[in-house]
C-alpha cells in the first residue's frame, strides 16, 4: 500500500510540474539543423573502362608551305579511382589508346614533296575534379599526355628519296566531361581533351603537335 502511495505521489508531482511550466509559457527548445548537400549515389571507388573517339587538327608544319594536319579515330582503355566528399569528387585516371590519326599532302617549295604525319598511339595521366548531382558527374581534368608521332617526307621528282622520323612527344593536356551512372556499377560518359605536345624537329621542318580529342566512354565501377 505504501508503494502505491509513493507512486501516486510521484505522478501528482510530475503533472503539477508540467502544468506549472505551461502556465509560465515555457516552450521546448528547438535546435536548428543545417542540411548537408550529399549525393545519393556514391562515386568513390576503383573503375576501369573503354573509350572511342576522334582526333583532329593534330599537327602544324609551321615553316613548310602546304604541311598537312593529321586526324582520325582512336580506341582504348582507362583505369581510375575517385574519392567523394559530399558533392565534390576528386580522382586520378590513366588512359591509353590506339590511333590512326594521319594526314599527308604535297608540300614544300613548288609542292615537290609529299609530307605526312601519323599518330600511332596516345595516352595520358590526369587528375580530375568535379561536382556530383546524384548519378550525374560534371568534371574538369588535366595532366600529362603523350603521343607517338611519325613524320615523313618524300621527294616527288627524279631521282626521288624519302626520310622519316618517329618520336614519342610528351606535353600537357586539359579538358572536361560529364558522366552518368546508369546502374550502381555501369557509367557512361563523354569528354573533350586538348593536348599540346611540343614541337617535333624533322629535317629542318618544325611540326607543332597539338591535338583535340572528343571521346565517348563506358566504365565499370567496383
Amino acid at each position: 500500500m505504501m508503494k502505491r502511495f509513493l507512486t501516486g505521489l510521484a505522478m501528482l508531482a510530475a503533472s503539477t510540474a508540467l502544468a506549472s511550466a505551461a502556465d509560465l509559457g515555457v516552450k521546448p527548445v528547438v535546435v536548428p539543423v543545417t542540411p548537408t548537400l550529399v549525393s545519393a549515389y556514391t562515386w568513390s571507388g576503383l573503375y576501369v573502362g573503354a573509350q572511342v573517339g576522334y582526333s583532329w587538327n593534330a599537327d602544324d608544319w609551321r615553316n613548310v608551305p602546304g604541311g598537312p594536319n593529321a586526324e582520325g579515330w582512336l580506341a582504348g582503355g582507362h583505369v581510375g579511382y575517385n574519392m567523394q566528399f559530399n558533392m565534390l569528387v576528386v580522382g586520378v585516371e590513366g588512359s591509353l589508346a590506339w590511333s590512326n590519326a594521319s594526314g599527308s599532302g604535297r608540300c614544300g617549295p613548288g609542292n615537290i614533296f609529299r609530307c605526312g604525319t601519323e599518330h600511332n598511339w596516345t595516352g595520358d595521366l590526369r587528375a580530375r575534379a568535379g561536382l556530383a548531382a546524384d548519378r550525374a558527374l560534371f568534371y574538369v581534368a588535366g595532366g600529362i599526355a603523350a603521343d607517338e608521332v611519325e613524320a615523313s617526307a618524300k621527294l616527288l621528282v627524279f631521282p626521288g628519296g624519302s626520310a622519316s622520323k618517329k618520336e614519342t612527344m610528351v606535353g600537357y593536356t586539359i579538358g572536361g566531361g560529364a558522366e552518368f551512372a546508369v546502374t550502381n556499377n555501369w557509367i557512361l560518359g563523354a569528354e573533350y581533351k586538348y593536348s599540346d605536345l611540343g614541337t617535333l624537329n624533322f629535317n629542318g621542318a618544325k611540326i607543332d603537335v597539338v591535338t583535340h580529342k572528343a571521346v565517348v566512354r563506358a566504365s565499370y565501377k567496383f
